[in-house]
């Protein structure tokens, strides 16, 4: 077990001097080898600071400062809040302890979660996090304390929820809850897990896909407007190829392998989960390509879902245009065709073949009751 070394001391440099000569005075905190200054609202003279024998007053102050860091160590402790050269300098600065807020924790996960948008993470979901903060905000005060997230009040939360949502939503909902909360207790900002006993259940909501003859459609729809021609040509890549979107966005045109006998593929690791996928692309994705010399500007996100809001007004087709729509109608349109599960779960880059089970399983329900209907008749 390492031995905790803590000291403090106190300087007063002649580089920090003014013009009247006077520098502020500086306390040094050292604890297990780690140096921060803090500039403390005292100014002194450095020759005079510097003397062996300081002034009476000046003895005083910097007693008094010892005695200020002590009793800021000890509340440190009473709080169980990690005692690091940073936190101590802080409290010394803010004049003792400073709350860290539900406020706080969200703005802080928050942050963190805007640094991946259009990377590995969609606007779409960062803003469903955002919704997530807003109704929290109702069961308790964004100004309490990070420490008054009570297991209580998560249950209020996920009861609530599930009253007013259909239960995939609600469990998504629950679920990224959950991250800001796990966020708090692994950076040491909530000692209880106020998440015991907070079970998700997730429903299943019904895949939603277009036709082969919807997507036939929206291919051969007339757009005389280039830029929302070029986000049909994305679509229809992503429906001829299953990719998600992060992954479209990264495609260049040397991840395109063509074999001997003219079929392309796409052979990569996924952006978001660093899963390998191997898929085969389909006629139409190939078409796409080669009017585009195998390289797609993509667009974000946002802007590409906005987009697709206008072909699908164009094209008269029902279903709402997204690039989930997409990357969902690849996959079922390989197992209406009967490849395998597993296979289909390798071009989609799924961890394992349950993830595309539980995703299509009414999909792979049709399937295998057309199946065998087809043989019995």
């Amino acid at each position: 077990m390492s031995r905790t070394t803590f000291s403090i001391s106190f300087v007063c440099r002649d580089s920090k001097a003014n013009k009247t000569g006077l520098a502020p005075v500086e306390m040094s905190i050292v604890l297990n080898g780690d140096r921060k200054f803090v500039n403390l609202p005292r100014k002194e003279k450095p020759s005079d600071f510097n003397k062996k024998h300081k002034s009476k007053d000046l003895e005083d102050y910097l007693s008094l400062m010892r005695s200020r860091v002590n009793s800021i160590m000890t509340e440190m402790l009473a709080n169980g809040e990690p005692i690091t050269t940073d936190s101590i300098r802080e409290y010394v600065r803010m004049g003792g302890y400073k709350s860290y807020t539900v406020g706080d924790l969200f703005k802080d996960y928050l942050a963190l979660l805007s640094k991946r948008v259009d990377v590995d993470l969609t606007y779409g979901v960062y803003r469903k996090y955002e919704l997530v903060r807003n109704l929290f905000f109702n069961y308790i005060s964004p100004d309490a304390e990070c420490t008054a997230i009570t297991n209580a009040i998560v249950k209020q939360f996920q009861v609530d929820l599930y009253a007013k949502y259909d239960t995939s939503t609600a469990a998504g909902y629950l679920t990224k809850l959950k991250t800001f909360i796990k966020f708090g207790i692994d950076n040491n900002r909530i000692k209880i897990n106020p998440l015991q006993g907070v079970k998700t259940v997730k429903g299943r909501k019904p895949i939603i896909y277009l036709t082969e003859s919807e997507l036939e459609q929206i291919n051969h729809l007339k757009i005389d407007n280039e830029s929302l021609s070029n986000i049909r040509d994305a679509f229809i890549l992503q429906a001829s190829t299953g990719l998600a979107y992060c992954d479209l966005y990264t495609l260049r045109k040397e991840d395109i392998k063509i074999n001997e006998d003219g079929t392309h593929y796409i052979s990569k690791q996924r952006t978001k989960t660093g899963t390998t996928y191997t898929t085969v692309i389909l006629p139409m994705g190939i078409d796409v390509l080669k009017r585009h010399d195998y390289q797609l500007h993509i667009i974000t996100n946002q802007k590409y879902n906005l987009f697709l809001k206008n072909i699908q007004a164009l094209s008269g087709i029902t279903t709402t245009l997204t690039t989930h729509v997409a990357r969902r109608t690849y996959a079922t349109m390989l197992l209406n065709k009967g490849v395998r599960l597993e296979t289909v779960s390798k071009c989609m880059g799924h961890r394992n073949s349950k993830i595309t089970q539980a995703a299509y399983a009414e999909v792979l329900n049709n399937t295998v009751i057309s199946e065998v209907v087809s043989k019995i008749q």
